[in-house]
């Protein structure tokens, strides 16, 4: 024990580390917001998230006004119950089904039906969060409703974004590294 030098334990490095994060705010680790409009198809949404690389993104009235978070989750539950369970939602996230062969017209027509649904019709409402308020916080709203992507509203209007991904990046970084 002696002539050692003094290294923090691991409980007491997450917690340094933990207070570091408590400093932060919202607005230092929010990013540009892409937002759907209400209005839009949830074929069309999906695909915007595709290109983007989200896994949600924030829904928005005409008036720019938040109205929920639509999620790509939603998409595949969505498919999954309009074969009636026969493929689940995992499988449609990595495309099983479109690998299995051809569908049966019902279940075309039901993802039609999917497909055409205005995405403000499957956006959950989501309670946002403010640039102002503690990046803990944030990750707990995160944590409670299994949100990867979180908007970050002031005025009613969405300002950014928050991104599960951005906040685990930040607190590998805070944590130092261990030796050997």
């Amino acid at each position: 024990m002696f002539g050692t030098k003094y290294r923090l334990g691991p409980a007491r490095e997450h917690l340094v580390a933990t207070s570091r994060l408590s400093l932060l705010k919202v607005a230092d680790l929010m990013s540009v917001p892409i937002t759907i409009a209400a209005s839009v198809t949830t074929r069309e949404a999906a695909t915007l998230l595709a290109r983007a690389r989200l896994a949600a993104a924030p829904v928005v009235e005409a008036d720019e006004e938040y109205v929920g978070v639509f999620e790509e989750r939603e998409v595949h539950n969505r498919l999954s119950m309009a074969v009636h369970g026969f493929h689940s939602p995992e499988e449609f996230r990595t495309g099983v089904p479109f690998l299995a062969g051809r569908f049966p017209d019902s279940v075309w027509r039901a993802f039609g039906r999917v497909g055409w649904t205005p995405v403000g019709v499957l956006a959950r409402p989501i309670p946002p969060v403010q640039p102002s308020d503690s990046i803990l916080e944030a990750f707990e709203v995160m944590r409670r409703h299994g949100l990867a992507v979180i908007p970050v509203v002031a005025g009613g209007e969405v300002v950014g974004i928050l991104q599960a991904d951005v906040l685990t990046l930040r607190l590998a970084e805070a944590v130092p590294a261990r030796p050997g």
